[in-house]
């Protein structure tokens, strides 16, 4: 599967970087930029004060994250149907990682498509964010239409921003909202 998180408004992160933690990527939250990027800086800027709190933002997130895991496997092994908790451990993984949305994609053999397909099979959404469940044309998707980057979200820590897919892989995205995406392959 893959999770799938996207964040609201745009956010100037390079492309096909190191994994960086989605809530640090916020435009309103510089704290993941270097110490030296010259949009930091402003009068009485401190670049060691500015990386001292990108370490301690870091670790925080770190912390939620670890917790929001352990809390999610908790609820998993208590379940008489896992299947159905996946909503709500997807609720308690994305409300940690400060994302709109996250969701679990199964990737199945097709005619058609050397790499398959994605269906989302389960999802969680903010208020007010379409889920790709329901969207008749962002629920299955054609994993050679991601290009390149499918490749990259299968192998995990990359972040790859949706205006930089195909255009044949960006239009069901766009179609639902999701900005950016980061893969964490699961293998059964």
């Amino acid at each position: 599967g893959i999770l799938r998180t996207t964040r609201r408004g745009t956010s100037p992160t390079p492309s096909h970087i190191p994994f960086l933690p989605p809530g640090l990527m916020a435009p309103e939250n510089a704290a993941w930029r270097s110490a030296d990027d010259p949009s930091t800086a402003g009068p009485g800027h401190d670049p060691a004060s500015a990386a001292a709190g990108a370490t301690e933002a870091g670790l925080a997130y770190r912390s939620r994250l670890l917790a929001a895991v352990a809390d999610a496997s908790r609820l998993l092994l208590g379940a008489e149907d896992a299947e159905g908790a996946l909503p709500q451990v997807l609720a308690i993984l994305g409300g940690a990682a400060g994302v709109d949305r996250a969701g679990i994609m199964v990737v199945e053999e097709g005619p058609g498509s050397a790499r398959g397909y994605g269906r989302m099979v389960a999802e969680w959404t903010l208020p007010g964010i379409p889920r790709q469940m329901d969207h008749p044309d962002a629920h299955r998707i054609n994993l050679d239409d991601l290009g390149g980057a499918y490749d990259e979200l299968l192998a995990g820590g990359c972040v790859v921003p949706t205006s930089e897919l195909p255009p044949a892989g960006r239009a069901p995205q766009e179609a639902v909202r999701v900005h950016t995406q980061v893969g964490v392959p699961i293998w059964t």
